[in-house]
């Protein structure tokens, strides 16, 4: 471990279990939206294609809306 960083020590139980809105499910899997960047805009001068990791329910496939980035539309 780099010295100058410093460990924080969390307690889970300060901390609020997410729970799906849709079935009441506790657990989780992580999937990825793929977002495409045109060349235009890509630093790299061709088309690019951006994974985004979100979480999403494995009783019923609901995606926390707290969990999902933040995209100006």
């Amino acid at each position: 471990m780099d010295p100058t960083q410093q460990r924080i020590k969390i307690d889970l139980k300060d901390s609020e279990q997410i729970v799906c809105k849709e079935c009441g499910n506790k657990t989780f899997k992580q999937v990825v939206f793929l977002h495409k960047l045109s060349a235009l805009l890509s630093p790299y001068g061709q088309d690019s294609i951006i994974p985004v990791a979100v979480f999403q329910c494995t009783k019923c496939g609901a995606l926390p809306e707290e969990t999902l980035p933040q995209l100006d539309e």
